[in-house]
């Protein structure tokens, strides 16, 4: 049976400490030895664990049990004399290696959904002198560790290093992730690694893409106190986004152009929900505007030009020192399309607006009359608006589901 234990702390070693304080019942304390006094030994360690390992196959939940507790029993040994340390020096390297055999443990936890060859596999491919260190600083409390070996990771050849690099990109500590984009910047980029640069680059912040952030309820003498679990770091690191922007320009991965077109598609078929498509500015817009305009113009001008067909959800016209200006939901589609086909903003009467870095237009006419202009254009090139059918058989694929901005977990092992 699962120990409720292993959910709260980290590594079999800790699990094993706090075990040795409370033996099961009819059992003496671990700290005591054996049956007639004498110390226990790391021999009656392996025995244990041994005897342990075997019952945990077996048909029947009372010995399951009992492995479960003689495995716990083994591990709690190698504690109790491990704490046996005197002297400073001693001490501090014992403290190290309880706490490295944490980070350990949550690197083999991770590999238990895996089928057993392959769960091999990777033990032996981590296990080895080379990569224990990098294997158990990439799982490690510590954030200075886990930045630490990103760039060593870095330099490994194969799926296995990039599983591992894939963690460090999804950290939530600035620090981690930063180091590692900086990594992996001449390393090929895996599905994944792509997917979490687009989520920094472009999604974090936008709606319905904000974090989700989880709630629970303490009790304290019968008052009910709600928490919620928020982590203050996500909104800085929104103004990373062009770091990872300027990573995913560097790769130019195959796959950027179809997250595009998920991403366009989705803001076709609900043209009311916030997207960088409809925002004058902000670091998302920004970097969606230069992603997608480092596509073909085939790619990305379909679906813009179907957004400019759209009804005017946004409506802004701001007098500013007797000066007209004029923002919509069309106008930042129509500026991309512009740029992308080389033209000049100010001849379709795109200027910079008197507040911020924002492009805009004088009047809704002028807008009206860059729309027919640049739809012509386009056409004349070959290039008009998706249609409809096209829009629905386009999937919006997994960048829809959940949040972004993740905390460090959650990639998977390419079987």
């Amino acid at each position: 049976m699962k120990s409720k234990i292993m959910g709260y702390l980290p590594g079999l070693l800790l699990v094993a400490a706090v075990a040795c304080g409370a033996p099961a019942r009819g059992q003496s304390g671990l700290a005591a030895g054996n049956e007639k006094g004498r110390p226990a030994n790391v021999s009656q360690a392996l025995r244990l664990f041994e005897r342990g390992m075997k019952s945990l196959s077996s048909q029947k939940y009372s010995t399951r049990q009992a492995g479960s507790v003689a495995i716990r029993q083994a591990l709690a040994i190698l504690v109790v004399r491990m704490m046996q340390a005197g002297g400073p020096e001693r001490k501090a390297r014992v403290d190290h290696l309880l706490e490295y055999q944490g980070d350990l443990t949550r690197w083999a936890r991770s590999l238990l959904h895996l089928p057993l060859k392959k769960r091999l596999t990777l033990l032996k491919w981590g296990l080895t002198p080379r990569l224990l260190p990098l294997v158990a600083g990439a799982y490690a409390h510590n954030l200075h560790r886990r930045a630490d070996v990103a760039h060593p990771l870095a330099k490994i050849p194969g799926p296995y290093a990039d599983w591992l690099l894939e963690r460090l990109l999804k950290d939530s500590h600035r620090l981690v992730y930063i180091t590692a984009m900086d990594a992996v910047w001449s390393r090929k980029p895996t599905k994944a690694m792509v997917k979490t640069l687009w989520r920094r680059a472009v999604l974090m912040g936008m709606a319905p893409f904000v974090q989700q952030s989880r709630q629970f309820t303490a009790i304290f003498r019968g008052q009910r106190i709600m928490i919620q679990d928020f982590n203050q770091n996500y909104w800085m690191q929104l103004q990373d986004g062009h770091l990872a922007a300027q990573e995913l320009a560097h790769w130019k991965p195959p796959q950027l152009s179809i997250l595009v077109r998920q991403y366009l598609a989705q803001v076709c078929r609900m043209p009311q929900m916030q997207s960088v498509v409809n925002q004058p500015n902000g670091i998302q817009a920004t970097n969606f505007a230069e992603l997608a305009g480092g596509l073909k113009r085939s790619v990305v001008g379909p679906y813009l030009l179907y957004l400019l067909k759209r009804p005017m959800t946004v409506n802004m016209n701001i007098n500013v020192n007797n000066t007209q200006s004029h923002l919509s939901n069309r106008t930042v589609p129509l500026l991309m399309l512009v740029k992308m086909a080389g033209l000049a903003p100010a001849s379709y009467h795109f200027k910079m607006m008197p507040f911020g870095q924002v492009w805009g237009l004088g009047t809704t006419a002028q807008e009206n009359e860059g729309i027919k202009k640049i739809t012509a254009w386009y056409a004349k090139h070959g290039i008009k608006p998706v249609k409809r059918a096209d829009i629905q058989a386009v999937k919006p694929g997994a960048q829809f589901k959940g949040g972004a901005g993740e905390n460090a977990g959650g990639a998977k092992i390419v079987q």
